[in-house]
């Protein structure tokens, strides 16, 4: 009796195993990427490689410690070099996610940085850098390191890079700055002259556009740059006036199915409703939350 009591034992814990192995390999990079992958690497040499899945055009930016970003979530501007200081005191990771994602237009999933980091100036910066690289004990092993790469992550992002060199990416210039101050740097600026570099092709084919629903318009004017850098539509912002906004974002879909819509959803952690909408296919309600982390 206690024989087949153990054997039922073990083979629940088997199948539970097989379960979340099979989850996590499913829901990895190897099976569930876009056409193109934003990683962050960031320490002395801030540095973002955009990874072209499909016809090999890869992007590098490498940034200019010196200049002051938008921090989205009320930190008003940073130097780039004081982003991973300011995670750390605050223990925020996102900070650099979503700064970055804010600075470029487009969104970067993906982080790499040190344990700890100092408030990095020019003299800690080497003009081109060669390019950074998941190594194998960062795959086995990321205790040195601070990353949201899972290990299946960490495994696809080693075999993607491991024969890339420099001359394989194409510059973008991560120092264009405001007219008005030299450091401060320009995510507009930016923005205009790289429009279409981040563009998920899937979603310009599926051809969507989106209503923007807001309560606090400087949350609403980083993510309409960020939705339209990846390839979505933005054809109105709506206020809500009087009316309570949210706690959670939600989307509200006119179809039952579409690729954008889950993507938005995954992006922003919103929760997917289905309705009648009307000047728009999809209408994106912020919610409190969404608008504290990007004001």
């Amino acid at each position: 009796m206690k024989t087949n009591y153990l054997r039922i034992i073990i083979a629940v814990m088997v199948l539970y195993i097989v379960f979340i192995s099979f989850r996590t390999i499913s829901t990895s990079l190897f099976f569930s990427h876009g056409d193109r992958i934003t990683i962050l690497f960031y320490g002395t040499n801030s540095q973002l490689l955009s990874l072209d899945l499909k016809d090999n055009v890869n992007y590098i930016i490498d940034f200019d410690n010196e200049m002051a970003a938008l921090v989205p979530g009320g930190y008003g501007r940073y130097k780039f070099g004081a982003l991973g200081r300011l995670s750390e005191i605050e223990k925020n990771p996102k900070i650099l996610l979503n700064t970055f994602s804010s600075a470029i237009s487009g969104y970067v999933p993906y982080y790499v940085t040190p344990q700890k980091n100092a408030v990095y100036d020019e003299e800690f910066q080497h003009a081109r850098a060669g390019i950074p690289k998941i190594n194998l004990l960062t795959v086995f092993n990321s205790s040195h390191l601070r990353t949201n790469a899972r290990f299946t992550d960490r495994l696809f992002l080693f075999f993607t890079l491991i024969n890339k060199r420099r001359s394989d990416f194409i510059p973008l210039s991560g120092s264009l700055h405001d007219p008005s101050k030299s450091t401060l740097y320009s995510e507009e600026s930016f923005q205009k002259k790289y429009k279409g570099f981040f563009y998920e092709k899937r979603l310009r084919v599926e051809g969507k556009n989106i209503r923007i629903v807001y309560g606090t318009y400087s949350a609403t004017k980083t993510l309409s740059r960020i939705i339209e850098g990846i390839g979505i539509r933005v054809v109105d912002v709506s206020y809500l006036g009087d009316k309570m906004i949210p706690a959670g974002c939600t989307i509200l879909d006119s179809s039952k199915s579409n690729l954008t819509s889950v993507t938005l959803s995954k992006l922003f952690d919103c929760q997917i409703k289905h309705g009648q909408i009307s000047g728009a296919d999809i209408e994106l309600i912020l919610g409190q939350k969404l608008e504290r982390d990007w004001e």
